[in-house]
């Protein structure tokens, strides 16, 4: 396969890649390369505008670009996890393959309730009105609170975490 990489991140992506994972695990490690790329993409194009927005306010308002860019690197983390416990708890390609495919529902899991805690949080007045099928699920889920935007892709971390432990455990 080539040299071993020195970045866990790398290898990973590397390892879950490969011919000899589940069909979901890969198809994973490909959506989150998409999903990776578009949250730094946002974090850029996001950045020079929360600067503007806040030079020259208050001490507290300057930490917002920070909190943006920490943001970004959780949600980046959380999208690399299934992948680098996969890589890590399976010592050969395709050793467990339910294994691998919990990995990848997971990962799926997590970037479905990321999506989720995006439509929560968004502001109403950038939420169109729609007439579509899933108009009114939508309208549902803007007018719930903030806080639970935040604990849907913890729920998924958690449950992951938990479920890895046992992994390990048996």
């Amino acid at each position: 396969m080539g040299p071993r990489s020195r970045s866990l991140i790398i290898a990973s992506f590397r390892s879950c890649l490969s011919q000899d994972r589940s069909r979901i695990l890969r198809s994973y490690a490909i959506i989150a390369i998409f999903v990776i790329l578009f949250t730094v993409v946002l974090i850029l194009l996001a950045l020079p505008g929360w600067i503007a927005d806040t030079d020259g306010t208050s001490a507290l308002l300057m930490l917002a670009p920070g909190l943006l860019l920490l943001g970004g690197i959780g949600i980046i983390a959380a999208i690399i996890t299934p992948l680098w416990l996969a890589q890590r708890r399976t010592t050969s390609p395709g050793e467990m393959v339910s294994l691998e495919r919990l990995y990848g529902g997971f990962g799926y899991a997590l970037v479905a309730s990321i999506y989720l805690a995006l439509i929560i949080s968004a502001p109403s007045e950038y939420i169109d009105e729609g007439s579509g099928r899933f108009a009114t699920a939508i309208e549902w889920l803007n007018g719930l609170s903030w806080p639970i935007a935040v604990i849907l892709p913890l729920v998924v971390i958690v449950l992951l975490v938990l479920v890895d432990q046992r992994v390990v455990q048996n």
